[in-house]
């Protein structure tokens, strides 16, 4: 059995990533993949970045895994174990954390609304991170969203506190997603819902999220969301063809 440690953090991406990667190391590998996610807190003691009120982390690691899973990849929480590295056992490629979920769970759109993550309610802004240039790109908006999703009639919104069983709910059933790069566009890149994120960056979120469209800003109408639509679809089936060659051609 292969066995890749993760240094346990409150993200979607955080979460996303180790269950594309493991998912896709045991189709490549043919063997048996044990996602070790490890907490450097003892059990109920939370991260600095989480909230209160929030649900807690093990039980969205789990679903997200569960609806990833195929019958060669466990899933094991360890408590009070600081890993010195964020991860072990990962290859540097473009495809080696994008994976989507089963199919029974992907985006079926249908619900006629678009659908905001925002930064408005992180609970810390990326201008005040402690080093805060690493962060802030991520937002070109600095955090002026009402202009934006006020063009749009009916919108939903999805972030960190918002349980993930909503959140993915309404991520199957938008017909878009606007993101910035963090929070549940994470979430919608495993669900294949078609995703615009806005990047202050975007070569380096495209390299995160091969199968959305990327801007500098909202550069649509609202009447055009079906068009954007198509083509983050077209998006997706790329994607799907970069994974293939991935899981064919990259060796290990």
């Amino acid at each position: 059995m292969i066995c890749v440690e993760w240094k346990a953090r409150p993200g979607y991406g955080d979460m996303t990533s180790p269950c594309s990667y493991i998912n896709n190391l045991a189709e490549k590998t043919g063997e048996n993949v044990l996602l070790l996610w490890c907490f450097q807190n003892e059990k109920g003691v939370k991260d600095i970045y989480e909230k209160e009120d929030s649900e807690e982390l093990e039980f969205r690691l789990q679903t997200i895994f569960d609806i990833m899973k195929t019958q060669d990849v466990h899933l094991e929480i360890k408590y009070g174990h600081n890993l010195p590295y964020k991860h072990s056992n990962l290859p540097y490629h473009k495809f080696h954390n994008y994976r989507l979920c089963d199919q029974k769970h992907r985006w079926k759109g249908g619900g006629g609304y678009v659908t905001f993550v925002t930064t408005e309610n992180n609970k810390v802004q990326f201008k005040d991170y402690e080093k805060a240039h690493h962060k802030v790109w991520k937002d070109p908006t600095n955090n002026n969203w009402k202009p934006l999703y006020h063009q749009f009639d009916n919108v939903k919104f999805v972030d960190y506190d918002t349980p993930i069983l909503e959140a993915i709910k309404t991520l199957q059933e938008t017909e878009l997603m606007i993101s910035y790069d963090g929070s549940a566009s994470s979430l919608a890149r495993i669900l294949g819902t078609p995703s615009y994120i806005l990047s202050g960056r975007p070569e380096h979120t495209l390299s995160d999220f091969p199968n959305a469209l990327i801007s500098k800003k909202l550069d649509f109408l609202a009447k055009e969301m079906y068009d954007i639509q198509e083509i983050c679809l077209e998006k997706i089936d790329e994607s799907e063809e970069g994974l293939k060659d991935f899981l064919t051609n990259y060796t290990i």
